[in-house]
């Protein structure tokens, strides 16, 4: 019996610190405890820039950092937010690009100070392909006089283009980046084409060696070339202008031409046909040209579509009348001046030569014989009270010397008095100034010097008054 009772006290005894190790060992485990992280979404990017990346966003706790696992690999850490209320935001984005199809998102969350890693938190997504590329030119069905067409379109930024013709490949580009998520390209081939049915194809593929699918499949027709026009000379009047010439040049019959200027469209026009089988044409530009030099070139297509190569260039030097009135105005100017000399423009040229005319109307007429075409011709009006003004050429001094008559002598006289009397008042004035303050200090200095004996008289009758 006595056995009996110690067994079971021990056994009691084991049970008890039994119970207090495992209460202990749960309290402690709570307390290391790490809450799984929560994923809100997790899906793959759609901006141009993030296509075919992976996103992931979700919630913490405070206190912890969070890791991300793609597919089983370890990708990075992501970035951390604080909401308030004890949460914390996560968002994390590849770097790399996914391959396009089902992925696998797994969020770990780890306590900064303990390194205890919470249970993972796990998330399916999928990448779709890449787009295609685009083809820009040649146009589907496109009728081709040339034998090397250009081959030109957009894709996505950061994947490279396969180029297909005939179903070979013909070229593949390098990386093509652009900030606005979209990059151009353009490839002409090295070879003639064969006359006859083509067809081209294109296919993007990432850095990681995704591909897209094949784009659309464009079919081309080359021929024999078209004959391009003849762009001949330009032509001003009376039904056109300086600044909008009539374009003249000469194209096939039935021939649809385009115009270019300054490498930009203008307009386009159908040619009226000739018996000879080439049509002549003329072309006035859609708007006024600026003043300077221009370049013009053309294009044609025949009724089905088939277009020629560029014509010649043909360069317009368009030179606006407002150039010369601006000249006339500033040699008005010069001549309205009391004296003016007149230079050679440089040292081996010769003085112009600067006829004496006759004054009609109270205006003086300045010739100048620029060369020996003709001449050009500058009217300076004057006023009335003023006479003959005489311009006579010194060829010894190479200058020229206008003189000035009695009458406007006199007005330049009164003028000059007239200055010389305002100045003598000014000069008055100023002097009156000058005294006005010179004797308001003095009187100043005279007030105060008899404040002083004032109260140097005061102060002895007050010293009495205090001794009585």
């Amino acid at each position: 019996m006595r056995r009996n009772k110690k067994v079971f006290l021990y056994f009691l005894l084991f049970f008890a610190l039994f119970s207090v190790f495992l209460v202990i060992g749960s309290k402690t485990a709570s307390a290391s405890q790490v809450n799984s992280p929560i994923i809100i979404e997790a899906r793959s990017g759609v901006a141009s820039l993030d296509f075919g990346k992976a996103f992931i966003s979700g919630t913490t706790d405070i206190n912890t950092e969070i890791l991300i696992y793609i597919d089983g690999s370890y990708s990075g850490n992501a970035l951390l937010a604080d909401l308030g209320n004890g949460l914390v935001g996560f968002s994390f984005t590849t770097n790399d690009v996914l391959v396009s199809g089902s992925h696998e998102a797994m969020v770990l969350a780890r306590d900064k100070t303990s390194l205890v890693l919470s249970q993972s938190a796990r998330a399916n997504f999928s990448v779709k392909p890449i787009p295609a590329p685009t083809l820009l030119s040649p146009d589907a069905s496109a009728l081709l006089g040339v034998l090397r067409p250009i081959i030109s379109g957009l894709a996505l930024s950061g994947t490279k283009v396969k180029i297909y013709l005939d179903d070979v490949l013909v070229k593949q580009t390098e990386i093509l980046i652009h900030d606005s998520g979209t990059a151009n390209f353009a490839y002409q081939p090295e070879k003639d084409l064969t006359k006859g049915e083509h067809f081209i194809y294109l296919i993007a593929e990432s850095e990681n060696g995704s591909k897209s699918e094949k784009s659309e499949l464009v079919k081309i027709f080359i021929e024999d070339p078209m004959p391009a026009p003849t762009l001949l000379k330009q032509v001003v009047n009376k039904n056109s202008t300086v600044s909008q010439p009539f374009v003249v040049g000469l194209a096939k019959n039935n021939s649809l031409v385009k115009v270019y200027i300054d490498k930009k469209y203008d307009g386009e026009f159908q040619v009226v046909n000739h018996k000879s089988g080439t049509a002549n044409f003329a072309y006035k530009p859609a708007s006024p040209l600026t003043n300077g030099k221009h370049s013009v070139y053309t294009t044609a297509l025949d009724g089905r579509g088939k277009i020629s190569r560029s014509s010649n260039v043909l360069s317009l030097n368009i030179v606006l009348e407002a150039s010369k009135a601006v000249a006339g105005e500033k040699l008005a100017e010069e001549a309205k001046a009391t004296e003016t000399v007149v230079q050679p423009e440089a040292a081996n040229e010769e003085p112009k030569n600067i006829e004496e005319t006759k004054i009609e109307d109270n205006a003086v007429k300045i010739t100048e014989n620029k060369d020996a075409a003709g001449e050009e011709e500058v009217v300076v009006s004057k006023d009335k009270s003023s006479e003959a003004v005489e311009l006579k050429e010194k060829n010894e001094s190479e200058n020229v010397k206008v003189e000035v008559n009695s009458g406007e002598e006199n007005n330049f006289k009164a003028e000059e008095n007239k200055i010389s009397g305002s100045s003598k008042i000014k000069y008055v004035v100023f002097i009156a100034f000058l005294i006005g303050i010179i004797g308001w200090i003095v009187w100043v200095n005279k007030e105060l010097a008899k404040e002083r004996t004032e109260d140097k008289t005061a102060k002895p009758e007050e010293k009495n008054l205090d001794n009585k």
